[in-house]
């Protein structure tokens, strides 16, 4: 992979911002404030180049924007109804029993979790 000083900003700070899930457009005009000549195309191209090689994960859960995850572990996300807000969750469940169920149901196999749940955040809530 080829060095990218407006790459290493744009990763860097979806890093910074781990448990917020910035969009294109926040992460965009983030930067700008530092590198007045960033474009959003550059920010677009480097996500999207990014998120193809596993380096971040990009998430689609609220009104088809695009979100953005440095968390590459499988885990679950809680997405606010009203603010859009997109949410970390610990949760520990059974999923070995789940994923025994769905075995024994489609004679397949799991490879992966996406859990995502919808509701109202507390900030809203009030």
């Amino acid at each position: 992979m080829k060095y990218s000083r407006q790459r290493e900003i744009v990763k860097d700070l979806i890093f910074k911002k781990k448990y917020e899930h910035p969009t294109a457009q926040e992460i965009y005009d983030e930067i700008k404030k530092e590198e007045p000549t960033i474009s959003l195309a550059t920010v677009y191209r480097n996500l999207s180049f990014l998120s193809d090689t596993g380096v971040i994960r990009k998430i689609n859960y609220v009104s088809n924007t695009e979100h953005y995850d440095p968390i590459l572990e499988e885990h679950f996300h809680f997405v606010c109804t009203k603010c859009g807000k997109i949410s970390n969750l610990s949760i520990k469940t059974q999923f070995d029993k789940m994923d025994e169920i769905i075995k024994n149901e489609t004679n397949g196999e799991v490879n992966r979790h996406e859990l995502i749940v919808y509701g109202v955040c507390g900030k809203c809530k009030k």
